[in-house]
């Protein structure tokens, strides 16, 4: 499966998700046919969205509950989403481009989707693959275990530059850098890291960064740090 081609994998309830998806070529195809229909050159010009992303983006954003922003920035954000949704380390485009594509499936399409007859409904789907994360509890502890080791790193990280984060057990943390989060975040995009949206009231003040694995996040806090020295530096300078 594309997840272990990685090294990485994903959690029980995506890769169950992930394996079933794998296996739909017949729907896949039908949404690639949606995404040209209508295009006279469909293999020149600027490349849009896949099918295979169009159609996990789509699965995962019903799942989810996400709308179109969310769903876009949970996956420029995460390694695993990412993965999942078959962008990996291409750029993820606005979230506009997801509900235009989406908007260009056709109702069969969309009932092939949807349908129990082939691709099983959602429900169904989150069924199946809540089952099967029951059962892997082995790897559960383990992502336990590596996002405790990520975080703690993470935060290690932003103490030992005087930047203190909040106590927390997600997959997240909020830190103080005494700055607007925009101005983090804009300096860190400059060097090709992404950090979350603004999280009022504390985007005056407080940065959320998502963990990834832990060798993404040794590279990230090298911009971090760049980053952070660079503007302690030009404050100084003043």
């Amino acid at each position: 499966m594309r997840q272990r081609d990685q090294g990485i994998r994903l959690e029980s309830l995506l890769e169950a998700i992930s394996g079933f998806l794998d296996n739909q070529q017949d729907v896949i195809e039908s949404v690639r046919r949606d995404l040209v229909r209508g295009l006279k050159q469909p293999d020149s010009g600027r490349h849009g969205l896949t099918a295979t992303q169009v159609l996990r983006s789509l699965v995962l954003m019903r799942i989810k509950n996400w709308n179109y922003r969310e769903l876009r920035e949970r996956i420029a954000d995460g390694c695993t989403l990412r993965q999942f949704t078959d962008f990996y380390c291409l750029p993820v485009p606005r979230h506009d481009a997801f509900h235009r594509g989406f908007n260009r499936l056709t109702p069969e399409t969309l009932k092939a989707i949807s349908s129990t007859s082939n691709l099983g409904s959602i429900n169904t789907l989150t069924a199946a693959a809540g089952i099967a994360s029951l059962r892997d509890s082995k790897h559960i502890e383990e992502e336990r275990a590596e996002n405790a080791r990520v975080r703690d790193f993470t935060l290690e990280a932003f103490k030992s530059m005087g930047y203190e984060g909040a106590d927390c057990h997600t997959n997240c943390i909020f830190v103080n850098l005494k700055r607007p989060a925009k101005e983090f975040r804009d300096a860190c995009a400059a060097l090709k890291v992404s950090v979350g949206r603004d999280f009022p009231p504390f985007e005056k003040t407080h940065s959320r960064i998502s963990l990834g694995t832990m060798e993404e996040m040794k590279q990230a806090v090298q911009v971090f740090r760049k980053v952070l020295t660079s503007s302690s530096t030009s404050a100084g300078a003043r």
